[in-house]
């Protein structure tokens, strides 16, 4: 199916890896799980015009949480140290993905909304 450019021309852009990605996050945290899509616009590449915006990444709406990452451990008194340095570490990575598409154009949406539009961009023509 591809996607069509606003001059009726059918573009598609590779993306298998961030599909791979986006399905794993649904298994994990369920097609309403909330992302930021990020946007970048291709105008000519390789001598052929495409004028259009692609997904070219996303990050999680929201920071991970103790009670999300730890679970019934936590519930029970008992983290585990391992998983609160990891916890730290994965909420670290969101600060920085965060900071990172300060200026980017990015569009709020469900993991599963992406994965709908990533397969319909990485389709061929």
């Amino acid at each position: 199916m591809a996607i069509k450019n606003k001059h009726g021309m059918w573009v598609s852009y590779s993306c298998e890896e961030l599909i791979k990605d986006i399905s794993e996050d649904i298994f994990l945290f369920g097609e309403d799980h909330k992302v930021y899509a990020i946007l970048q616009f291709f105008g000519t590449v390789d001598g052929r015009i495409l004028d259009v915006d692609f997904i070219v990444d996303y990050i999680d709406y929201e920071m991970p949480t103790e009670k999300e990452f730890i679970g019934d451990s936590c519930e029970l008194g008992f983290p585990d140290e391992a998983d609160n340095i990891t916890l730290e570490m994965l909420q670290d990575d969101y600060r920085k993905n965060l900071k990172s598409i300060e200026n980017e154009r990015v569009v709020l949406m469900t993991a599963k909304n992406l994965l709908e539009k990533l397969l319909i961009q990485n389709s061929i023509i």
